[in-house]
């Protein structure tokens, strides 16, 4: 499976809000890369990249993450949706 990367230039700000989203959920829940990767069924290099905004994971992916976490889309979004607020109030 083929993953496209983002340039080292910078994240792109919605990659780097879904990344922080996943990270705060993973830390609310006490999960290190690893654990939760292993929950997801992926790399913890992939769940780091995705962490940091440098990739734009699929739709399986994002479904995964959510078995991982034990958690809901909606509370993904809610996360991401104050991420993106952060983001774009730093800029």
């Amino acid at each position: 499976m083929r993953h496209k990367r983002i340039p080292d230039s910078g994240s792109v700000p919605e990659y780097a809000a879904l990344g922080r989203a996943v990270r705060e959920l993973r830390v609310v829940r006490a999960l290190s890369q690893e654990e939760l990767a292993y929950r997801s069924y992926m790399h913890r290099n992939y769940l780091g990249a995705i962490e940091r905004g440098r990739v734009n994971p699929t739709f399986d992916v994002i479904l995964r993450l959510l078995y991982g976490l034990n958690t809901t889309i909606d509370m993904l979004v809610e996360a991401y949706n104050r991420h993106v607020k952060a983001i774009a109030s730093a800029n």
